[in-house]
Formats: structure tokens, sequence, C-alpha cells
């Protein structure tokens, strides 16, 4: 278990920064749009995305922890 979590950690450090980066030049943009908060936005979308997995896994196996 914790190699799977290690593994899940280390693809997060791989995807995350260019990620990110690339969002936050996509929206700094002084000609186009500004919004320099959107990495924020997309990282509080990602954790809402990931909480309603993770409640919906512990209801389909009878575990309610929400």
């Amino acid at each position: 278990l914790q190699g799977a979590i290690a593994s899940i950690i280390n693809l997060t450090y791989i995807i995350g920064p260019p990620m990110m980066s690339g969002v936050f030049g996509a929206y700094s943009d002084k000609n186009g749009l500004f919004f320099p908060g959107a990495p924020y936005l997309l990282a509080t979308l990602l954790i809402g995305f990931a909480i309603l997995i993770l409640n919906r896994t512990l209801r389909r196996y009878g575990t309610d922890a929400a």
C-alpha cells in the first residue's frame, strides 16, 4: 500500500507543475483572459471531484464516512 501511494504522489509531482503552469500561463495573458487565480480554481474543482468519487466509493462498499 505504501508503494502504491508513493507512486501516485510521484505521478502528481510529474503532472501537477506543468499542468498548473500551463493554466496560469493561459489565463495570465494580458491580451486575452486575465485570471491569475485559475490554477487555484482548477485545484478546487479537482479536489471536489476527488471527494465526490471517494463518497460514492464509500457508499458503494457500505462504509459511509461522510
